[in-house]
């Protein structure tokens, strides 16, 4: 098989990602800083608000202290924003994430010059089980996208990038 049709084969399993959105994902070469997503865990809800998704309390140091926050952070020297977020949900969570559980994934410019990736994930309910907390926070909490969005202990931008998520999928995605 050829590079073009492996590439197609590939993209395939995203439902939501143009060409551009994967190159941008995948590419070592991307100047950015981190990568931040959601993970929903289980089968697709009928209304997108009702998804069970992951989030911890932020401890009291660094940016945001005490605020409910998503998995995901900065990026290492060479990697891609699919590989700073699987590192860090990894390192955060003690969850695998493949390429196959993206769903989403979106750049946004910072003010540096880079960008930074916000990502949706999908595993199955089982996972939950299976989260081993590392030592960035003080919790973890699963609860639905809408509990999360009418909270006030969350970092603003957070929430502006699942809104935006929230109006792509209802344009693009049939529930």
């Amino acid at each position: 098989m050829d590079k073009s049709s492996t590439y197609e084969a590939e993209t395939r399993r995203f439902r939501t990602l143009n060409r551009q959105d994967l190159d941008l994902l995948f590419n070592p070469d991307q100047i950015q800083t981190g990568a931040k997503g959601l993970i929903f865990f289980g089968n697709q809800a009928q209304n997108p608000l009702d998804e069970q998704t992951l989030i911890y309390r932020r401890d009291g140091c660094g940016p945001f202290p005490n605020l409910l926050d998503i998995p995901g952070g900065g990026s290492e020297p060479g990697e891609s924003p699919f590989v700073t977020f699987r590192r860090e949900s990894k390192e955060e969570f003690g969850l695998d994430i493949e390429p196959e559980h993206i769903d989403y994934s979106r750049a946004y410019p910072t003010i540096n010059g880079k960008s930074t990736h916000f990502l949706v994930a999908r595993l199955a309910i089982h996972h939950i089980e299976t989260i081993e907390f590392g030592d960035e926070g003080t919790s973890w909490h699963i609860m639905t996208l809408q509990e999360y969005l009418h909270r006030h202990d969350v970092i603003p931008v957070m929430n502006e990038r699942i809104y935006d998520y929230l109006g792509y999928i209802a344009t693009t995605v049939r529930y």
